[in-house]
């Protein structure tokens, strides 16, 4: 085998190992995009997501779309706006949107807090509104009296009524009843296997429950 020769076929020994090495690169790339991307759970699994998630978002729902947070109603306010009490469930606007995240994918997140927090009505941007919740000068949350947004009570559900519909990868699909409502009805909730805003991945309530 002259020179030349051993030189290609040293070439074509290095191109073969370096394309091995690439595909495998892409191999594991992919797998790893998987395993952070993609979520696939089973029935028994589903139900206790959806079971731990609508629990979470009923205190949400009274601060948001209720009763709100704890203040005193007889309160004197010049704006219409009064400071939570000490020992309301959340007195950080900082810690309650960081479970509004927790609980709500990244949009359906946004759109409450653009509405609670920044007066958007309907949380659409360019639209003018009462916020619920603002910072008065001391830096303290406060909020609107006298701004329940629902009438009546804040639904809450019969966790063993739960029926998983569909399980797809990174969404649950299910149905669940009301326990304390006038008229109980079956209502269906999506739940998505998503990023928030700071890109953790968790399941995530992408429909209200209120």
């Amino acid at each position: 085998m002259t020179t030349n020769d051993k030189n290609a076929h040293r070439a074509k020994d290095f191109d073969m190992k370096r394309t091995i090495s690439i595909l495998l690169l892409i191999l594991t790339l992919a797998l790893s995009i998987c395993l952070v991307g993609c979520k696939r759970v089973n029935k028994d699994e589903a139900k206790e997501i959806v079971k731990e998630l609508v629990m979470a978002s009923y205190d949400l729902n009274v601060i948001y779309f209720g009763q709100g947070l704890k203040h005193d109603e007889n309160a004197e306010s010049e704006n219409g706006y009064v400071r939570v009490d000490d020992d309301a469930l959340y007195t950080s606007r900082k810690e309650l949107i960081k479970e509004t995240r927790r609980v709500f994918t990244d949009s359906y997140a946004q759109e409450i807090i653009n509405t609670s927090f920044y007066g958007m009505a309907g949380g659409i941007e360019g639209t003018a509104n009462y916020a619920r919740y603002i910072l008065d000068d001391d830096g303290y949350l406060t909020i609107k009296k006298d701004s329940a947004v629902i009438d009546g009570v804040i639904a809450q559900y019969d966790y063993d009524s739960i029926e998983i519909v569909k399980i797809k990868k990174n969404l649950i699909i299910a149905r669940i009843t009301t326990a304390n409502l006038d008229v109980n009805q079956t209502v269906q909730i999506n739940i998505s296997y998503s990023a928030d805003i700071d890109g953790n991945m968790d399941w995530r309530l992408d429909s209200a429950t209120y």
